[in-house]
C-alpha cells in the first residue's frame, strides 16, 4: 500500500469518528426510527377521525441524516381507498372501501394512472364526505381518477381559519405548510424547521407490477440482506397526485411513492454509508448547486448510494474507506449526469434525471466539479463536507492545512484521545433530546384518553424497530398526561363522587408516570397535589425529591444551556460542567424541563394558568420551565399557603432568583420571570413582582407570536393602581408605580 493510499485511509477514519461526534452514524438512524415510529403513532391516532389511516414522516430529519437546513416532509395516507396492482388482482372486497386499479400502459415509468375498479359499490367517502365520482375525468379509454382536482381537495380540506397558523401553498404533490415556530429562536434546538411539505397518499394492496423485479433481482454482494428484502417486500407502497410533466395527461397520472422502503434501507445503513450520503449533501450543496442549482436532489443522493452499495457489497464500506466510497459514489453521480439516466432504485426502468440537466452548459459544469471535486477529495471534503465548527476542521486549520502536519501523531492522539468521551456525551445529548422532543410532541398535540390507550398500547408491545428505553420514558409521560387530563375533568365536575373518582384516577396515573425521572417526575405527583389543595402532600414530595436527588445530573430541555449540573443538597451548583469518567456517562440520571398543554391550564399553579391558557389553538402549544426553577417555586408557594411568609420562604425566593439568573439563559426565561413576580406577589413584595413581569415582557418582545401571561399580571397591578389602596401597596410603592403607569 503506498503512503498515499495510508494517508487516506487514515484521513478517512479520522472523519468518521469526527461525523460519528455530529451524529452520523447507525446509532443516530436508530434513535431516529425510534423517534420517527412514536412521533408518527401520535399523530395518525390523533388524527385518525379525519379519513386518514396513517402519517409517516419523510425527508432528512425523519432519516437521521439532516444536515443544514434540512428538509421535514410527512405522508398521510387516506384510508378508505386501495389502489388495485391490475384489473386481474384477487380482492376480499371490504365494506366502505373504494377501489382503484393501477394502470401504467400509457405513462412513463414511475406513474400511473388510476381506473375505478368493478368492486365498487359506490364512489362516496364518508370521512372526507366526498363522491370520487366527481373527480373522474372521462378519456377514450375509461374513466380515470384527476390527481390535479385530487391536490385541489385535499387543500381546501385542510383548516384554514383565522387562528390557524399555517400559511398553506401547493408544492408539486405536496401541500407546503409554512409555519413560525412560536419560540423560534432558541439556540438549543438541533433543526428549526418553519415549513414542511405533506403529500396525501393512495395505497396499492400489494407491491406494484413495475417494482417486482426489485424483490427478485439477482444480487452478487448480498446488500440489501435476504432478510431485510422479505421486510420491505411487505411494507405498504403508495401514489402521490402528480403526474410526468412531459405528458399530455399530466393531470391524470400518480407518481409511484417507496416511501417506507427507502426510510427502511437508509435505516439499515452502515455508519459509512450513513457518512457518505451526509457528506455528499454538503458537497452537492456547495460545489454543485451554485453552477446547477435545482438539478440534483438528496433523493437522487441516497438512490446513488442505494446502486452502489447493490452493486460493489459492504465489503468497502468500512470507516477506514470512507473517502474511497465517496469517490465511487461521486464518479457514479457524474457518470448519471453525463448519460442524463438516474435508474429509479425501486422501478429500474425509471429515470430520475429525465427532466434534469437538459442545459449543456450546466451538465458538463456540473462534471468538471465533480472530476475537480473527486480529484482532491481530502481538501474538498474538509472544507465543504464537515459542519465547519467540527474538530477535525479545526485540526486542520492548527495544523496549516498541510496534510503532514494534520496526520501527525501529536494532532491525531489529540483527536483521539477525547474521542470516546465526547461520543458518549454527544450520544447522551441526542438520546435525551430525542426522549424531551417526543414528550413535547405529545404535550402539544394534547392526546386525548382514547388516543393516549391507543399509543401506550403500541409502546407496550414489542417491537424491534422501537428502543425499549425511548418507549419506557414516553411510556411514563403518557401516564402524567392522561393524569392530568383526568385532573382536568375532575376540577370541572360539580359531582363530588364523580370528582373524587377522577381524582384518584388521575393520582393513580401520575403516581406511575412520577418514574419518568428523579426530578420532574415527581414534581408532576407536587403539582397533583397543589391542585387538590393538598398542600402538606405537595411540601412532602418536593422535600423528599430534592432530598434525594443524585450529586450529578443530565438535563435535557430547552430552558438552559447548561445540560451537566453537580448538585449539593438539592441544589445545582453554579460551575457548570463536570468531569465524570466514560463508565458512568450512560448511567448518569436525567431530568427535563416541566411542560404543560393550553388545557391544562385548570390544574396548574396560578402562576403558570396565563401562561397555559394563553398558549395558541394550533403549533407549538406547551409551557416548558426547568425542573429546578418550577421545584423551588412550587415549594415556596406551597409553603407561603400553608404557613405564610417567613424567613425560610425568604430564603427560597432569594434562590430562586439566583437559579433564574444563573441557569436560564434561553428565550424560554420569561416563564421563569413570570413564576418569579408572582411569588413576590404572594409575600407583599409588590414593586419586586412588577419588575419582575415588565422584564419578562421586555424578553418576549422579539418573539411575536408569544402571548406572555405577564401582561395580564401587569394588569392586574395597573388596575389597582387607578384605585390606590395601602391595602394593596404601602405608600412608597404606590408613588413609585404611578411613575410606571
Amino acid at each position: 500500500m503506498s503512503s498515499k493510499e495510508m494517508d487516506l485511509r487514515s484521513v478517512s477514519e479520522l472523519i468518521s469518528k469526527d461525523l460519528q461526534l455530529s451524529p452520523f452514524d447507525k446509532w443516530s438512524t436508530r434513535l431516529s426510527k425510534t423517534k420517527t415510529k412514536i412521533e408518527d403513532k401520535i399523530i395518525s391516532f390523533e388524527v385518525c377521525n379525519m379519513g386518514i389511516e396513517e402519517v409517516h414522516q419523510a425527508g432528512s430529519i425523519a432519516e437521521g441524516t439532516a444536515v443544514e437546513a434540512s428538509d421535514a416532509d410527512r405522508m398521510f395516507q387516506l384510508r378508505g381507498i386501495e389502489i388495485l396492482k391490475s384489473r386481474d388482482t384477487c380482492v376480499n372486497v371490504k365494506e366502505g372501501i373504494i377501489y382503484f386499479v393501477s394502470d401504467s400502459s400509457r405513462c412513463n415509468p414511475g406513474y400511473v394512472r388510476l381506473l375505478p375498479s368493478e368492486h365498487n359499490k359506490s364512489m362516496y367517502h364518508t370521512n372526507l364526505k366526498t363522491d370520487f365520482c366527481d373527480y373522474l375525468q372521462p378519456m377514450s379509454d375509461g374513466s380515470y381518477l384527476s390527481s390535479e382536482w385530487f391536490r385541489y381537495m385535499m387543500v381546501s380540506l385542510t383548516q384554514n381559519d383565522d387562528e390557524f397558523p399555517f400559511e398553506i401553498v401547493q408544492h408539486g404533490p405536496c401541500t407546503m405548510i409554512k409555519y413560525e415556530y412560536l419560540y423560534h429562536d432558541i439556540a438549543s434546538k438541533r433543526a428549526v424547521v418553519t415549513e414542511y411539505d405533506a403529500a396525501y397518499a393512495l395505497t396499492y394492496t400489494g407491491w406494484p407490477e413495475e417494482a417486482i423485479e426489485w424483490t427478485t433481482r439477482d444480487r452478487k454482494f448480498g446488500w440489501p440482506a435476504p432478510t431485510l428484502i422479505s421486510k420491505i417486500s411487505k411494507m405498504n407502497c403508495h401514489v402521490v397526485p402528480v403526474g410526468d410533466s412531459s405528458s399530455t395527461t399530466c393531470s391524470l397520472e400518480w407518481r409511484q411513492s417507496f416511501l417506507l422502503c427507502e426510510k427502511e434501507l437508509i435505516w439499515n445503513f452502515n455508519d459509512t454509508q450513513i457518512q457518505c450520503y451526509v457528506i455528499m449533501k454538503r458537497l452537492v450543496k456547495t460545489y454543485i448547486d451554485p453552477l446547477a442549482p435545482d438539478q440534483i436532489s438528496s433523493y437522487n443522493l441516497k438512490t446513488v448510494i442505494f446502486w452502489v452499495s447493490e452493486e460493489h457489497g459492504l465489503y468497502e464500506w468500512t470507516p477506514a474507506k470512507l473517502l474511497l466510497c465517496l469517490k465511487d459514489c461521486l464518479a457514479r453521480l457524474s457518470q448519471c449526469i453525463e448519460r442524463r439516466n438516474l435508474p429509479h432504485y425501486f422501478v429500474r426502468k425509471a429515470n430520475l434525471f429525465r427532466h434534469r440537466f437538459l442545459s449543456p452548459h450546466e451538465k458538463i459544469d456540473a462534471i468538471e466539479k465533480l472530476r475537480n471535486v473527486t480529484d482532491n477529495i481530502v481538501i474538498s471534503t474538509i472544507n465543504a463536507g464537515l459542519h465547519p465548527q467540527s474538530k477535525i476542521c479545526k485540526l486542520w486549520k492548527d495544523s496549516g492545512k498541510k496534510l503532514p502536519m494534520f496526520l501527525s501523531e501529536g494532532v491525531k492522539n489529540e483527536f483521539l484521545e477525547n474521542h470516546r468521551v465526547s461520543l458518549l456525551l454527544r450520544r447522551k445529548t441526542v438520546l435525551h433530546r430525542a426522549e424531551f422532543g417526543i414528550m413535547k410532541r405529545y404535550t402539544s398535540n394534547f392526546t386525548s384518553d382514547q388516543v393516549i390507550s391507543k399509543t401506550l398500547q403500541f409502546l407496550n408491545e414489542k417491537h424491534h424497530d422501537v428502543d425499549e428505553a425511548v418507549a419506557a420514558r414516553a411510556r411514563h409521560y403518557l401516564h402524567i398526561r392522561r393524569g392530568l387530563e383526568h385532573l382536568q375533568k375532575a376540577t370541572h365536575s360539580d359531582d363530588e363522587w364523580k370528582k373524587r373518582h377522577l381524582q384518584d384516577m388521575a393520582l393513580s396515573e401520575i403516581e406511575k408516570g412520577s418514574k419518568l425521572d428523579k426530578l420532574s417526575g415527581p414534581l408532576y405527583l407536587a403539582t397533583y397535589y397543589m391542585c387538590i389543595k393538598d398542600i402538606t402532600k405537595c411540601i412532602a414530595v418536593i422535600e423528599e425529591c430534592i432530598a434525594n436527588l443524585p450529586s450529578k445530573m443530565f438535563y435535557a430541555g430547552y430552558c438552559s444551556s447548561n445540560q451537566f449540573m453537580e448538585i449539593e443538597n438539592g441544589k445545582p451548583l453554579k460551575k457548570t460542567g463536570f468531569d465524570i469518567p466514560p463508565n458512568e456517562i450512560n448511567a448518569l440520571e436525567t431530568t427535563f424541563d416541566m411542560l404543560f398543554a393550553k388545557e391544562d391550564y385548570a390544574v396548574v399553579p396560578a402562576s403558570v394558568v396565563f401562561a397555559c391558557a394563553l398558549l395558541p389553538q394550533y403549533g407549538e402549544k406547551y409551557v416548558a420551565i426547568h425542573p429546578f426553577v418550577y421545584a423551588y417555586h412550587l415549594l415556596h408557594f406551597a409553603k407561603v399557603l400553608w404557613e405564610g411568609p417567613s424567613w425560610q420562604t425568604k430564603e427560597i425566593l432569594d434562590y430562586l432568583e439566583d437559579l433564574v439568573t444563573e441557569f436560564c439563559d434561553t428565550p424560554h426565561v420569561f416563564n421563569s420571570l413570570n413564576v418569579i413576580g408572582f411569588s413576590q406577589f404572594l409575600v407583599g413584595n409588590n414593586l419586586e413582582a412588577v419588575v419582575q413581569f415588565a422584564t419578562s415582557l421586555q424578553l418576549t418582545s422579539t418573539m411575536p407570536n408569544v402571548k406572555n401571561g405577564a401582561a395580564w399580571w401587569l394588569a392586574i397591578f395597573l388596575h389597582a393602581v387607578q384605585s390606590p389602596s395601602t391595602e394593596t401597596f404601602s405608600v412608597a410603592e404606590m408613588e413609585i408605580l404611578k411613575k410606571f403607569h
